[in-house]
């Protein structure tokens, strides 16, 4: 167990600070898919509000969202598909004008 001195002389477990340092460095497939899932909610709402119709891609995160974390795929690649569809759908949001068609207009 570690301890370090302050500088007031007081002896600090050092071990819990290394420990929360190591768990907030890592990131989990199960981060990235609980990030990507509310991203998602939000932009579909977006879309909702703003009478825009949806693209492939939100067919596609969806479908994505259905891959549980927990699978024996690689974590790394799951991580890499869920931090680009989330910039895709940050990306779609802002310029959702540009890229979505009013519900008015004709397809």
């Amino acid at each position: 167990m570690g301890y370090a001195k302050h500088q007031v002389g007081k002896l600090t477990n050092t071990s819990s600070l290394v420990d929360m340092e190591n768990s907030m460095d890592s990131i989990t497939p199960q981060m990235t898919y609980m990030a990507l899932l509310i991203v998602q909610a939000l932009h579909l709402l977006h879309h909702r509000i703003s009478k825009r119709h949806i693209s492939f891609v939100e067919v596609i995160t969806a479908g994505v969202l259905c891959i549980s974390p927990s699978i024996a795929i690689q974590g790394a690649v799951l991580m890499i598909v869920h931090v680009g569809l989330i910039i895709i759908q940050i990306v779609g949001s802002v310029f959702i004008k540009r890229l979505s068609p009013d519900w008015s207009k004709p397809d």
